[in-house]
């Protein structure tokens, strides 16, 4: 397993010779410190819409476009994930070669690789 894992400590108590009680300690998994952290995440990635635009912000009366008083306003824009696209266009391409293949469980990466073709 990677990362972090609480450590263990355990005790052994004796009388003379014989083992009367163990006694096994284990450090908490979440330091006061570390909570504070991922409540504080936690309380972040809930601010956050699903553009990544403050929520908060983004659903304010001055944001409003039908409140003719709005302070600000959004403006949509878009931009084309050249790894997303390479994907999708590989996935077409698999799929219409394979049309009997079930395609579960395949994974699809995309590697960036250096344009030899010159640009015109």
């Amino acid at each position: 397993m990677n990362g972090w894992e609480p450590r263990e400590f355990t005790e052994y108590v004796y009388e003379g010779d014989r083992l009367v009680s163990t006694v096994t300690t284990k450090e908490p998994e979440f330091t006061p410190t570390e909570r504070a952290k991922l409540l504080a995440y936690v309380a972040y990635r809930n601010g956050i819409g699903q553009y990544g635009e403050n929520i908060e912000d983004a659903m304010s009366p001055e944001a409003d476009p039908k409140n003719k008083r709005a302070k600000y306003r959004y403006v949509a824009t878009v931009a084309m994930n050249a790894a997303a696209e390479a994907i999708d266009r590989a996935k077409a391409e698999y799929e219409k070669a394979r049309p009997d293949d079930p395609q579960y469980g395949y994974r699809w990466s995309a590697v960036r690789v250096k344009n030899d073709v010159p640009q015109q």
